[in-house]
């Protein structure tokens, strides 16, 4: 049984079954219907023109599956901390990732030959960068977390050793017009 929340001339909002679905209809005789779970998450659509989709969520809203009526799908993998650790479609195209505890992206991978691996410091700052493009860098970081170098797969190398100033300071070295904007 639908309970309706709200219609305006071409839509219709309702609740049945502990979800939120609508109803969209035009004076031409199209229309669609579109559901969604209690937390937002879309589970269905279809319409008058043929095309339907549905989406499977875990108990994390994270999306699971998706298929829809051309024949195309998705599947999803996640890690008990959410991180998205496969996902592959109907196209042949899959990805692949792994994750250090605090949940950086430390590997990923395709099907199409990218890849791409990091290492982190204890704060989560990025320390290593290589990928399959031939890209590289190396970064180092005080002990408050500020980036001291960084130096990519070109070589070059630039140094970030920016002197810390204090609001007197400031006004001082820009003048009676520097004004603190918080």
């Amino acid at each position: 049984m639908k309970n309706i929340l709200g219609t305006t001339d071409h839509l219709e909002l309702f609740h049945t079954n502990g979800e939120i679905a609508y109803d969209y209809f035009n004076d031409s005789g199209i229309w669609e219907e579109s559901t969604f779970d209690r937390q937002g998450n879309y589970l269905a659509f279809k319409s008058s023109e043929g095309y339907s989709c549905e989406c499977t969520y875990d108990e994390r809203c994270n999306m699971l599956t998706f298929n829809n009526s051309d024949g195309y799908w998705e599947e999803y993998t996640y890690d008990e901390s959410g991180n998205e650790l496969t996902y592959k479609d109907s196209d042949d195209y899959w990805r692949e990732s792994t994750y250090d505890d605090n949940g950086n992206e430390l590997t990923y991978k395709n099907s199409k030959g990218y890849w791409r691996e990091r290492t982190f410091d204890e704060m989560g700052n990025v320390l290593t960068y290589n990928s399959s493009k031939g890209y590289s860098d190396e970064r180092t970081y005080d002990e408050k977390g500020k980036e001291l170098t960084y130096k990519n797969s070109d070589g070059v190398m630039r140094g970030f050793d920016i002197p810390e100033y204090t609001i007197e300071e400031l006004k001082e070295m820009l003048g009676k017009e520097f004004k603190i904007k918080l």
